[in-house]
C-alpha cells in the first residue's frame, strides 16, 4: 500500500493505492495527482465556499472498482472512475458547514485507464489527469447524467482544468 498527502493553501489531498505498484508508476501517479491538485485548488477558489477542503484520490484494481460499483452504485461492472461525495452540491453552499471539509473520494481504475489511455493514444498519466478532475468536478456536485446542459458545464470545467495543468507542464519543459 503507497499513500501520500499533498498540503495547499486551501486543499489537502490524500492518495494512495492498494496496488503493488513499482515505484515509477506511484511517482508517475503522486506527480500527476499533485498536478490536478494545484489546478483544482484554483477551480475551487472560484467556485466553492471558502475555507480549507481536503479530497482523497485512490488508485485502485478492477476488482475494488467493480465491488464498489456493485456496492454503491447498484452496477455489477467495471468502470474508470467513481466519485462519492460527503458534501451534497458543495457548489451550490454559501459557507462550508465545517471548519475542514472532506468532498469526498474518487477512486481510479488502474487497468481502465491504461487501457483508456491506449485507446485515445494519451500517455497514462494524462488519463489519470482526466479522470482524476472528472471525479473531482463530480464531488464538487457537476453530474454529466442529468442532462445536456450539465453535460456542456461540466465537460467546460473539465477542460479549464485539463487545459491549466497542460500549460503548466510545458513551462516546465
Amino acid at each position: 500500500m503507497k499513500n501520500s498527502i499533498k498540503q495547499l493553501a486551501q486543499l489537502e489531498v490524500q492518495m494512495g493505492s492498494s496496488l503493488n505498484l513499482s515505484a515509477r508508476e506511484w511517482n508517475q501517479f503522486s506527480l500527476a495527482m499533485t498536478q490536478v491538485a494545484s489546478s483544482f485548488e484554483a477551480f475551487a477558489r472560484k467556485n466553492l465556499p471558502k475555507g480549507k477542503i481536503s479530497v482523497s484520490l485512490h488508485l485502485c484494481g478492477k476488482a475494488k472498482i467493480r465491488s464498489l460499483n456493485r456496492e454503491f452504485r447498484k452496477k455489477d461492472k467495471i468502470t474508470d472512475v467513481l466519485s462519492f461525495q460527503m458534501q451534497d452540491n458543495a457548489r451550490e453552499l454559501k459557507v462550508w458547514p465545517l471548519p475542514q471539509n472532506h468532498l469526498g473520494d474518487v477512486f481510479i481504475c488502474r487497468e481502465v485507464a491504461i487501457s483508456q489511455a491506449r485507446e485515445f493514444k494519451i500517455s497514462e498519466q494524462d488519463e489519470w489527469i482526466h479522470l482524476a478532475v472528472h471525479g473531482l468536478l463530480h464531488l464538487c456536485g457537476f453530474d454529466h447524467e442529468i442532462s445536456a446542459k450539465e453535460e456542456a458545464i461540466m465537460q467546460k470545467h473539465e477542460k479549464q482544468i485539463i487545459d491549466t495543468i497542460s500549460k503548466k507542464r510545458k513551462q516546465r519543459k
